[in-house]
This record gives structure tokens, sequence and C-alpha cells, in this order.
């Protein structure tokens, strides 16, 4: 194996396990304690997600900046490094979309709200989809990696209106000051970090192998499918018992730190009496809310309940917090992605290029 296929491999692995350090069924990751609509575990995709969408921005930046040296120089090695670069990109670009939506319908209700971010993403894939476009139907091939090139240049503009447009108009993503907050604890800021920080450097190094003529081996995209379907299946082991979501919830304090909770659970068209006593099945349990008031953390969970019925009622043994499906769902669309792009830069190695050999 190449050294670049051993860089490659140990790159997925890394982000595989920081993908699993998520969406592992205790995660430590921090998510908000309460949240206007759906599960609050739903923005642990904030891990997920947030990496795939950076990654796809920056392939379209590194495009742009590989189609001015390919205008200035001319060297082929360009024209192939922005080629590679915009596929990948759309492969980044079309895995954020489906990952947003898959979101969006948990936290706001609708998989497509035309946010303006949403709406600009959409903008953003289909204007780079169209630099394929052009690369098809221009028929003289010298041309071809000018106009490609020029294309790529303009259709940049998009790239930071994507990145920046939640910041100055009205959006359903957080603006600054949310994302300062949230951000603002340390355990939230080095996983994020970490995440995107790996997923870019893969990306890059895959769009180098391509432009590079660099041949990876087909394994490498079967380890990063195999590696995120098995961080997927992780949480989703846990859906067993009685699995719903906690339309309901009140709290009584009992002695030694544990609680006694009574509280209705909709699984399926059914709502379902709870009653349990004992540890906390999450800190906090009681928030205060900003406006004032108190709230119940575990309502809009989705939970697993162990128990005896009795009573019309489930006198539960344990009450267990559950990951939302979009979570792993995220995870394994983005080891779709990962694997589509490797068999990308696979393929891109093996072309032609388009243009003077440096």
């Amino acid at each position: 194996m190449s050294r670049i296929s051993l860089v490659v491999a140990a790159l997925i692995v890394v982000d595989c396990l920081l993908a699993a350090y998520v969406v592992n069924p205790e995660s430590p990751a921090p998510f908000p304690a309460v949240v206007p609509l759906g599960s609050p575990t739903a923005y642990l995709n904030t891990y997920l997600h947030v990496p795939i969408a950076w990654s796809a921005l920056i392939l379209f930046t590194a495009a742009f900046a590989a189609s001015i040296a390919y205008l200035k120089t001319r060297k082929g090695f360009w024209d192939d490094f922005a080629r590679s670069a915009v596929a990948l990109g759309l492969a980044f670009g079309l895995a954020t979309i489906v990952t947003g939506m898959a979101w969006a319908q948990e936290s706001w209700g609708m998989a497509w709200n035309w946010d303006p971010k949403e709406t600009a993403v959409l903008m953003l894939w289909l204007a780079y989809f169209g630099y394929y476009i052009l690369r098809k139907s221009v028929t003289d091939p010298e041309r071809v990696p000018v106009l490609a090139a020029t294309y790529a240049v303009a259709a940049f503009v998009l790239v930071p209106l994507s990145f920046g447009i939640s910041m100055v108009v009205e959006s359903l993503h957080p603006g600054p000051a949310q994302t300062a907050a949230f951000y603002g604890r340390k355990t939230a800021a080095w996983v994020l970090a970490s995440r995107s920080i790996i997923a870019t450097a893969l990306a890059l190094t895959l769009a180098y192998a391509s432009a590079a003529r660099k041949k990876l081996p087909v394994a490498l995209a079967v380890l990063a499918l195999l590696l995120m379907a098995g961080v997927a299946a992780w949480p989703m082991a846990e859906y067993s018992g009685l699995v719903g979501r906690v339309v309901d919830a009140r709290v009584s304090e009992l002695s030694g730190g544990e609680v006694s909770l009574e509280m209705t659970v909709l699984s399926g068209e059914r709502e379902i009496p709870v009653r349990y006593s004992g540890p906390p099945p999450i800190r906090p349990l009681v928030v205060q809310m900003p406006g004032g008031g108190e709230a119940v953390s575990l309502v809009s969970h989705v939970v697993s309940v162990r128990g005896e019925e009795a009573e019309g009622a489930i006198e539960a043994d344990e009450v267990k917090i559950l990951i939302h499906p979009c979570v792993p769902a995220t995870a394994a669309m983005h080891g779709a992605a990962l694997a589509a792009s490797l068999l990308i830069a696979r393929r891109g190695a093996g072309s032609r290029w388009t243009g003077e050999r440096p």
C-alpha cells in the first residue's frame, strides 16, 4: 500500500472514531437540554452534519484557488485538481443537503423549509453541477480547461454566501450569538473542531491524490463504508423494550439523589402512562428557562422503557435516553459520501490529464 493510501486509511479510522465518540449511547458530547421542537439528541448532528458541509465548502474553495492557479500557469495539474475538488465537493454537498433534511424533519418539523441557508446551499450545489455540464458541452478540448476555470472562479461567490447568510438574515439556522454560546463549551468546541479538521484533511487529500494520479485501492472505500455503518448501528442497538417519545413528565425529588417520575410516552399511536423511581435518566432533569419557570428536560426525548405493566401504567425499572435515528442516519450517509468520494478520486486518478503536464 502506498504512503498516501496509508495516510487516507489513518484519516478514515480517526474520522470514524470521532464519529463513534459522538453517537455512542452514553455520548459525552453536549447537546441542548431543551429545544423548541423534536428530540434534543438530534442536535448531536452538529458534530456530524457540520463537518460534511465544511468539507464541501473547503473543496469548492480549493477548486477556486486551483482554477486561478491554472489560469496563471496553464499547468494541467491545477485543472485536474479543480476538477477533482469540484467532483468531491458535489459528493459532500449532496450529503450535506440529505443529512440536513433528515435533521430538519425532526428539529424543524419539515425536511425542506426554503430557509435562506438551505436555499443558498442548494444554489451552490447546482452552480457547481453546472461546472461539469460546461466541461461536457464544450467540444474544443483546448478551450475546456480555461472555460471551466473561469466558471469555477465565478461560481465561488456562492461559497461565502452559503457560509455566512444565516449571520446577516433571519434563518432557522443558528446565528452568531447562538453558535458562540453553544461552542463556548469546551467539549463541544473540541469535538466539532476535531471532526471538521479530520474531514477537511481527508477531503483535500483525496482531491490531491486524484489530481496527482495516485490511484487509491477500492478497499479504502469499503473500509469507510463498513466503519461508518458500524458507527451508525451502535446507537440503534439500544432500541429495545418500549420505545417512544416523552410527551409529558412530572418530577418529584426523593432522598439519596433519586427522583420519582410520572410521564406519558407516545409509542406509535398509543399514549402510555409510565411511572419510574430511581436515578435521573438525564442530567439536569429540571432546567430553568430564560423567560422564567422550569422545564423537564426529559420531555421530547426518545426513550426506552423497561418494566411491568400494572394498573394501566408501566412501572418502569429503567428509563434510558435514546439517540434520535437522524443522528446515526447522518453517520451512515457520511460513510456513503466518503466511499463515493474515494471511488471518485480513484477514477479521477486513472483519467487523462486535461492540459499541459507540469
